[in-house]
């Protein structure tokens, strides 16, 4: 998920940079947001491989309860990188208009939700970990749509000769 999320960063980065003119800070922003939550998702990983296969498996109850601990949290760094990709690209396609409006609203909804949810302000952090994979899903369907819309040739008016 982690690789898929990499490449999912660069190409709303590029589909919102094409729209800024010379201050890149929605892309930016987004970009790195998703970076975040790579990185987020990479330490809930490492938590759960020493959750399974220290802890556990040593029988360690002292260690096993303080890394269910550490693992619970783990969704915090997520949270947050989602909380500004969402917000920034919701903001950028709002301003540079290089997706649709109805998709920009509904993408800063959830950034929202989860900056509520670092927050620890119900319900925003369940609502957006389980509005997330059809977020994703509508999200690389409008990208790629909008992406094909700009690879387009513009055609030319046939010329006439008099």
């Amino acid at each position: 998920m982690g690789i898929a999320l990499l490449f999912f960063a660069i190409a709303v980065h590029n589909l919102l940079r094409s729209g800024e003119a010379r201050e890149a800070t929605y892309s930016s922003v987004a970009y790195g947001g998703w970076v975040v939550v790579v990185a987020g998702l990479s330490q809930m990983v490492m938590w759960s491989w020493g959750l399974i296969n220290g802890a556990a498996g040593a029988a360690d109850d002292t260690a096993l309860r303080s890394l269910s601990y550490v693992a619970y949290f783990g969704w915090a760094g997520m949270g947050i990188g989602l909380a500004a990709a969402f917000i920034a690209t919701g903001l950028g396609a709002m301003s540079s208009a290089v997706l649709p409006r109805w998709f920009a609203i509904l993408t800063i909804v959830p950034g929202v939700l989860g900056a509520l949810g670092d927050a620890d302000i119900p319900p925003g952090g369940l609502v957006n970990y389980v509005l997330l994979p059809l977020c994703l899903i509508t999200a690389s369907i409008v990208i790629a749509r909008s992406n094909r819309r700009a690879a387009r040739p513009i055609q030319q008016a046939p010329l006439v000769s008099s």
